[in-house]
């Protein structure tokens, strides 16, 4: 659970067959919570997108979430995707601009360095990933 007043991630642990949860604090109001894979060691990173600046900022689980990445990838008015665009087992940096049905997607495969643009979409739909 993300409470976005004051930016603090409140985690239930399966590890403890969810008997304790653990807090922590990762981004400020306004921010939208966008938790996911990117790292790819099949655990959920603790993630954030800022609106205002279209940056994305990723606590990594893989170092125990001492570390993390951040990333510019947005405008303000574009909408947050998460996913597997690129097929590689990892969640990529994406975005859905709603004035044009764009989404903008940042392929994990290649280490966040190269992207895909699809049009898909337009104004007044909203994004919508499939649930596994």
């Amino acid at each position: 659970m993300y409470r976005p007043s004051i930016g603090v991630w409140f985690i239930l642990q399966s590890s403890t067959g969810f008997a304790t949860y653990t807090t922590s604090q990762w981004g400020g109001p306004g921010d939208i919570p966008v938790p996911g894979d990117f790292d790819g060691d099949g655990m959920t990173d603790v993630a954030v997108y800022r609106p205002s600046t279209g940056f994305w900022f990723i606590r990594q689980s893989s170092t125990g979430f001492s570390t993390f990445v951040a990333f510019q990838w947005g405008s303000p008015g574009d909408i947050p995707v998460t996913g597997d665009f690129d097929g590689d087992g990892k969640t990529d940096v994406a975005v859905w601009r709603p004035s044009n049905g764009f989404w903008f997607a940042k392929q994990s495969s290649t280490g966040f360095a190269t992207f895909v643009a699809t049009q898909w979409g337009a104004s007044g739909d909203i994004p919508v990933l499939m649930r596994q």
